[in-house]
């Protein structure tokens, strides 16, 4: 492998860590003084944008990641996470993919086990 290749690969990596860095500091930023509460588990990954909405409470658990950058991207494929009423909740397990363009809207309460993907494959959805 050439010095160039390994210097742009290393260089992608840096980019996508910091993208990530900023999508998750955004989503806190934004969405933390409308929620109830909002947690974050340990290595959670932000690929594209997510937002939110409402006013219940958003817990999401460890090595979660949110967008793919490979994917198609509709738009700028943002993720859209809305607990919608103050006790609604939207609670997510460990080791879980989900795929750009995807919106989980709660009134009550919405669960996601662990080791789970929420998109698309093949044409062919998977929740």
């Amino acid at each position: 492998m050439s010095l160039r290749l390994r210097i742009l690969n290393r260089l992608d990596a840096y980019v996508t860590r910091l993208r990530s860095a900023w999508y998750m500091q955004c989503f806190l930023f934004t969405q933390r003084p409308r929620h109830k509460e909002i947690s974050l588990g340990k290595s959670v990954t932000f690929y594209v944008p997510v937002s939110g909405g409402g006013r219940g409470t958003i817990k999401v658990g460890n090595k979660v990641t949110f967008g793919y950058p490979l994917s198609h991207r509709l738009g700028n494929g943002e993720i859209t996470l809305q607990p919608r009423a103050p006790e609604a909740e939207i609670i997510i397990g460990h080791n879980i993919y989900i795929n750009n363009n995807t919106v989980l809207c709660a009134l009550q309460s919405i669960r996601i086990g662990d080791d789970c993907l929420i998109g698309d494959i093949d044409r062919k959805s998977v929740v």
